[in-house]
């Protein structure tokens, strides 16, 4: 997964710039952990959401960083499962909540 090496910043040029409306797996991170991982029809609209705020907990982790990968439809969800159990981002997508094991580490920023 070489996709995860390439990121770009996660600031609303970068964003226009690289990440296509196309569908896809997109991560968000920081340069220490993974925050979330998501799913999407349109790459480039959900970061641009993401980023103005649509979830107040990916705007509490602050994330610097994205990288995503275009995927068929069929193969999505398979592939966003893989890396959930995998990276274990700080936010579920079910939810949009933080997973509890990462609540202490929020009291350090």
């Amino acid at each position: 997964m070489n996709w995860i090496l390439n990121s770009y910043s996660f600031a609303q040029f970068s964003i226009a710039l690289h990440a296509p409306a196309r569908p896809g797996i997109y991560l968000l991170r920081t340069s220490a952990r993974c925050i979330y991982i998501g799913e999407t029809k349109n790459i480039r609209k959900s970061l641009l959401a993401r980023l103005h705020g649509d979830n107040p907990w990916i705007t509490v982790w602050a994330p610097s960083r994205f990288s995503f990968e275009l995927c068929p439809n069929g193969s999505k969800t398979e592939l966003r499962n893989d890396l959930l159990a995998r990276l274990q981002p700080v936010i579920s997508e079910r939810n949009h909540t933080v997973e509890s094991a990462h609540l202490g580490a929020l009291t350090q920023y």
